[in-house]
């Protein structure tokens, strides 16, 4: 019966998730039914109880895959208000072009950490994605920081404010 749940699974969902219905209805099916029908009657019963088991995981499966992706769309919407881009005095002081040149001139991985503090990522987002630890992380967010801040010197673009100034 294996072969022919996947198959009828199939018609609702991908392989992978048409095997594992396949699984568990046979597991299903071994905890509930005989282990050896002793009529035609009974083997049809049986084929039939099977396929009944199957058609319940399959609409656990694709009601789950519903909320998955309504959860999915929830979290995007999410991520894209509350990480929008908050305009502020400095937009407009360095030019996109400008931008990236300079981004152009930094380590792979200083671009990588900055584009990923840009997009709104925190430190331990970052540490994932980068298969670091946090503290790691950190410090590569540090250095790549520092060496945008020493190209920004070098073209004139930074200026140091002191302690007193900034009060």
């Amino acid at each position: 019966m294996h072969p022919k749940i996947v198959r009828y699974a199939r018609r609702w969902l991908d392989v992978d998730a048409a095997g594992e219905v396949a699984n568990d209805t046979m597991r299903s099916l071994h905890a509930k039914a005989p282990a050896n029908p002793r009529s035609d009657e009974e083997n049809r019963r049986l084929q039939s109880l099977c396929y009944r088991i199957s058609e319940g995981l399959i609409k656990n499966e694709l009601r789950a895959e519903r909320r998955r992706d309504a959860l999915f769309r929830a979290l995007s919407r999410q991520n894209e208000a509350e990480f929008a881009v908050q305009h502020d005095f400095s937009d407009g002081v360095l030019g996109d072009a400008e931008v990236s040149r300079l981004l152009g001139e930094l380590s792979p991985t200083d671009q990588t950490v900055l584009s990923l503090l840009l997009d709104g990522y925190r430190v331990s987002e970052m540490a994932l994605v980068l298969e670091c630890t946090p503290a790691a992380a950190t410090m590569r967010l540090k250095r790549a920081k520092e060496n945008l801040k020493l190209l920004l010197r070098r073209d004139g673009h930074w200026v140091e404010v002191s302690d007193e100034a900034a009060r």
